[in-house]
């Protein structure tokens, strides 16, 4: 009967998805305004400014991990591509952007607080890249009915 409500039948199944993966990106979005709130918060201005622009530069770096990949693993629908070439390709962009990070972060002098902020929220980018592909297998199989309630279970049959 939850589900019923929250994910709907085959009948509404389109509309309760718009509004799930509306409702999951305005999520995604307000993420990070309700971490630097709590950061600066919590260790005061120095440091959510440091945690502002290390966030800013995570989510520079974050598009060379994803490579738009995902829009062109949904859209393989006679899977020319196995998961196994997505994954593998995934960890590859992700290990350049993690370097990618790292060497930017040298190169403009960074140290110490700094570094290491900028390097957890590197490798937060990365779980979030990986999972990326994860969701785009559930949803090339045509299981991912909304952002909002995606099947837990599946993710971790697809590993």
């Amino acid at each position: 009967m939850i589900a019923k409500i929250f994910i709907g039948n085959d009948n509404n199944i389109g509309k309760k998805a718009v509004v799930w993966n509306m409702v999951a990106s305005l999520l995604y979005s307000f993420q990070s305004a309700l971490m630097l709130l709590v950061v600066t918060r919590v260790a005061g201005l120095v440091v959510g400014g440091i945690f502002s622009i290390a966030y800013t530069v995570s989510q520079m770096f974050a598009s060379v991990g994803s490579f738009s990949m995902r829009d062109f693993q949904v859209s393989d629908v006679r899977n020319k591509y196995s998961y196994s070439t997505y994954i593998s390709s995934r960890i590859l962009t992700l290990i350049i952007m993690v370097l990618g990070c790292l060497s930017y972060s040298l190169m403009q002098g960074y140290s110490g607080e700094k570094l290491i902020i900028l390097m957890i929220l590197s490798f937060y980018r990365a779980v979030d890249g990986a999972d990326d592909v994860i969701q785009g297998e559930i949803q090339k199989r045509g299981r991912g009915r909304n952002g909002g309630c995606e099947p837990k279970k599946m993710r971790f049959n697809l590993l």
